[in-house]
């Protein structure tokens, strides 16, 4: 699939007629035959007008064929984050993490309740590991065996 096709493809997929695409790229009726025809590619004029009309299409798949041709989330964001002006971005990053800050402190202590928790646990769960490995089996078995016997006993 060549960059044309390509082209073919974001067309279909926007539901335009070829006059009405060529309409948003703002070139003259019949450009993609001609260019077709003549085995020619379109100019970076037409790239920058598709970027500016369907920002969700993926420019490197169009120029390249490689990766999908819808946007992933994250290539979104990160348009995103780079459109808002310096000052703002920078303002908003504060507030984040002024915010991220706030909740670290929040749950601090809550997690470190948690975690001295199951520490504790797991050194209660080592001393009765201990415990059994000290057990001596064949006593507590003969305790048994007489204590059954005792009992039977009339």
């Amino acid at each position: 699939m060549n960059i044309l096709d390509r082209l073919e493809k974001i067309r279909l997929n926007e539901n335009l007629n070829k006059a009405q695409f060529e309409s948003v790229i703002e070139k003259s009726s019949g450009y993609i035959n001609t260019l077709k025809k003549n085995n020619s590619l379109p100019g970076s004029d037409v790239l920058i007008k598709i970027s500016e009309n369907y920002p969700n299409y993926n420019m490197t798949w169009l120029m390249t064929g490689e990766g999908e041709m819808i946007k992933i989330e994250g290539d979104r964001v990160a348009e995103e984050r780079e459109a808002y002006p310096k000052a703002e971005f920078n303002q908003s990053t504060a507030l984040i993490r002024n915010d991220i800050k706030m909740l670290s402190d929040a749950l601090y202590q809550p997690l470190k309740d948690i975690n001295d928790g199951v520490l504790k646990m797991l050194i209660d769960q080592q001393k009765v590991l201990r415990f059994i490995d000290n057990i001596d089996l064949d006593s507590y078995n003969q305790i048994g065996s007489s204590l059954r016997e005792f009992l039977n006993e009339k």
